[in-house]
Order: C-alpha cells, then structure tokens, then sequence
C-alpha cells in the first residue's frame, strides 16, 4: 500500500513537471537565425534574424516571414514595436543600419545608417515611443550610443555616461539585451571580452544620465578574459530598485553550465546557489518567475539564485509579452515558440 502511494506522488510530480515544461513551436524551417524578439502583447509579436529576414504575428499564432527588399543581407538582431504598425530592426554592421515601419511592415525607412565598418550596433532600447537609445561596440574607447531625433533621423552621442572602454571589452548582440531602457530614464547595459561590467546610469527625471554606477563583475561570478565569454544579457529584479539578474558564459562553450549567472544589488554580487545548465543569451523576468535560454535549453528560477531546466530546446531570445502573460521565444532556422503560462 506504501509503494503504492509513494508511486502515485511521484507519477503526479513528473505529470506535473511535463504540464508545465510546455513550449508551443510557432513557426520552424526558415533560413534564418532569429535574434531580435519584441512582444507588444498577447497577439502582436515581431521578431528579426539573419539574412535580412523579419517575422510579425497579429494574433500570436500565426507568423508571416519575409526579407525588405534591398536588405536581404542585413544581420537584424533587435527589434522595437509598438503595434501592428510602428516598429524599429537594428542590423549591426556593413552596413549599421536602423528601419522604421508605419504601416506594418510593408515599406521600411532607414532612419540611420553607417558604412563605417568600425561600427557595429548591439541592441535598441525605447522609453516610449520618442525617447530610445541604440549601443554599439566601443571607438576610441567610447562605446557608440545614437538617440532618435526630431522626425525620422537618429544623433550620435558624444558619450555614456562616464563609462570609457577596456581594451578588447564589448558588448554583445546575442539577444538584443545587452542593453535596456529603464523607468524614469534610466538605462543600464553589459560588457564582455577581456572584462566584464555593468553599467548603471541613473537619472531621476529627464532623460540625460544623472549618476553612473560601474561594477566590475568578478571573474568568478562570469566568464571572462577571451572575446566569446563575459555577460550577454541582463534583466530587473522585481520589486528592486538598483537590482538585476545576469547571464552569460562563453558561446563557445554552450554546455558549460559554471561562471554563467550573477546577481547584482547595490553594488553587492551575488553567486547563484544553482547555475543555469549552461551558456545562456537572453534572461527575462516574466511574472513570477526569471527565464533565461541558450542553445542547449531554457531554464527558470524563483529568485534568480535558484535555476532549474524548463526545456532542452535551443533559443537565443525570450521575451514577456509587454502587455499580456505570454512568453515567446526565437531561436535559429526562423524557430519561434509560445510559453503560455510557467
């Protein structure tokens, strides 16, 4: 009778398990690596890869793939929307190029481009629709920052912050969050390569940085010292200010499941007590809980200290949706998927 029931426990708990470890795939089998992901809500999702391909979906299901013409060799790794209509693709270089849409994507205007091949653009990041920022790898020691301006054309920045790069220290366009727009003008961003850090620039009212914070993060915490290692996406602890989550390791070590997560609070870093299972891109807070994905599978955590494998299914991307309980994911071969509750 003891076995008995200790077997119906248990069978309930890995039924239990599998319920929850449930990742919808969307859309497979496209030529391309999606690396950009923005879900407005429920229904409206865009996302963007390689080969100058874009998705869109309308009704969370459904995603219609297609290539702007005369930018089917653009690397597209983050993108920005609003709605059905309004939407930025950042493509990193050769040439560095920022699209808006206004009519769902059916024509696009290049509101910034560069031929300079020293430019390559990481991620883009809004406050609203008027305000956004996008961050590039570093120049003569300042990392590129460039904020829209009046109409349809984007400014360079002379600077961010007080932040002055290392030698071979960059940031990293995996997933499109290097970098974020945060309340109340705020905005942060993560390094890698030779270093590791994160900055903090933190303003209480306008736009313009008023204070930055620089951590260097310990090598013990990330990965760090070679050009494929270092932190590669970042996100808000709930209910925190000053607080976020980090992930990371080395691309070219995806199953390395070890120097691959931190906490930062004030300052304070925190070691996780269980590591993500491996190389992770992309982490997210969604509700209740913190997702991070990679190659080799997605894990979720509680409290950011405790990480546990969610899916053995490769991404490079997740995201919440902005305005719903959603949870999409892209990945590559044009790979999207749907988390509908954790």
């Amino acid at each position: 009778m003891y076995y008995q029931k200790l077997f119906i426990i248990i069978y309930i708990c890995l039924c239990t398990t599998i319920s929850k470890s449930q990742i919808t795939i969307l859309a497979k089998d496209t030529n391309t690596s999606m690396r950009g992901l923005c879900a407005v809500d429920d229904k409206t999702v865009w996302a963007c890869g390689s080969k100058g391909w874009i998705a869109k979906s309308i009704d969370g299901k459904n995603f219609r793939f297609w290539q702007p013409k005369g930018y089917e060799k653009c690397e597209f790794r983050d993108v920005e929307a609003f709605d059905t209509s309004t939407a930025y693709v950042l493509a990193v270089t050769r040439p560095a190029i920022i699209l808006k849409t206004i009519d769902g994507g059916n024509s696009w205007m290049e509101t910034y481009r560069s031929d300079d091949t020293n430019i390559f653009l990481d991620a883009i990041s809004f406050w609203d629709r008027h305000h956004g920022i996008a961050i590039g790898d570093p120049i003569d020691k300042y990392f590129v920052s460039i904020r829209p301006s009046i109409g349809y054309s984007w400014s360079v920045m002379d600077s961010l912050g007080t932040m002055i790069a290392k030698p071979n220290e960059s940031l990293f366009a995996a997933s499109g969050t290097c970098m974020r727009a945060l309340p109340k003008g705020s905005l942060a961003f993560v390094t890698g390569g030779a270093i590791s850090r994160m900055c903090y620039l933190h303003s209480m009212s306008d736009r313009g940085p008023i204070k930055t914070y620089i951590y260097n993060i310990d090598s013990n915490m990330i990965q760090q010292g070679n050009s494929g290692s270092g932190a590669f996406s970042f996100c808000p602890m709930s209910n925190k200010t000053n607080a976020f989550i980090l992930v990371g390791g080395n691309y070219d070590k995806e199953n390395l499941a070890e120097k691959n997560a931190v906490i930062i609070i004030d300052g304070k870093q925190i070691k996780p007590k269980k590591l993500p299972n491996g190389y992770r891109e992309c982490v997210e807070l969604a509700g209740k809980y913190y997702i991070c994905c990679g190659p080799n599978g997605v894990d979720i955590s509680k409290d950011g200290e405790t990480w546990n494998s969610y899916s053995t299914e490769g991404f490079h991307v997740v995201q919440k949706a902005k305005k719903g309980k959603k949870i999409f994911l892209a990945g590559n071969k044009g790979k999207i998927g749907v988390i509908e509750k954790l």
